[in-house]
């Protein structure tokens, strides 16, 4: 079992893993995928962050690299039957194009304005993930306890004009320290606390 025992020395991926995952273990792994050019993924469970950080940092040149923020029960798979518990809140929020906001200054001044501010935000390449920090684990494990948890989610990203479908429990999204690979050169996925 590994705990946070304080951020010190940590890298930035570091920093958002433990704030993520208080406690991993054998009923409670991170999923992380790995999309390569070409459209192969691949996909991993953890109980270990110190090994997860050192293997998302190997592919993270030639990969873009997601975890899934609730934890899951077993390796079987990353759908919401499989759900352990999560430690956020979240919202998925993108920029230009056909998006609500033109660029990430726009999500930026969204999110200062919005409350409860956000515990962690993630420049994501192409916009923001946002995250509010719970004082305690939810648990995922029933139809229940999802759709509880949807419910808020839903909410966030209708008060922020959040990505449609990002409201999902079972939600991958961009780890700190790695690139997004959408566009050349790629850019580097950021960590603001």
């Amino acid at each position: 079992m590994t705990r946070s025992n304080g951020a010190e020395g940590l890298t930035d991926m570091g920093r958002f893993l433990r704030a993520l995952y208080p406690i991993v273990d054998a009923t409670s792994l991170v999923e992380v995928r790995a999309y390569f050019k070409g459209g192969q993924m691949k996909r991993e469970f953890y109980d270990d962050l110190k090994v997860l950080e050192h293997d998302a940092l190997i592919v993270a040149d030639v990969a873009d690299v997601y975890v899934g923020i609730a934890t899951r029960r077993s390796s079987a798979n990353g759908k919401k039957n499989n759900l352990a518990w999560i430690n956020v809140f979240f919202a998925e929020l993108d920029a230009g194009g056909d998006k609500p906001y033109t660029d990430v200054t726009e999500i930026l001044d969204a999110l200062d304005s919005f409350k409860p501010a956000t515990s962690m935000r993630v420049m994501s390449g192409g916009g923001v993930h946002a995250y509010w920090q719970l004082d305690l684990p939810l648990p995922l494990k029933t139809p229940e306890q999802i759709a509880e948890f949807e419910t808020v989610t839903r909410g966030l990203q209708r008060n922020l004009k959040a990505d449609k479908g990002t409201w999902d429990a079972s939600r991958i999204l961009r780890l700190p320290d790695t690139l997004w690979h959408k566009k050349t050169p790629p850019r580097k996925v950021k960590l603001v606390l």
